[in-house]
């Protein structure tokens, strides 16, 4: 199983110190899966 993985930056200003990033990982099926960080939650 291949995925890759992308990385989207949010803005920084608007969460601060704290760099906040999306992975949008997509698997051979084309399902996508999208992981939040627990601090952005």
């Amino acid at each position: 199983m291949t995925f890759r993985a992308r990385r989207t930056l949010v803005d920084e200003a608007r969460v601060g110190r704290r760099v906040s990033f999306r992975v949008v990982v997509r698997d051979g099926a084309g399902e996508i899966v999208d992981f939040a960080p627990a601090a952005d939650r």
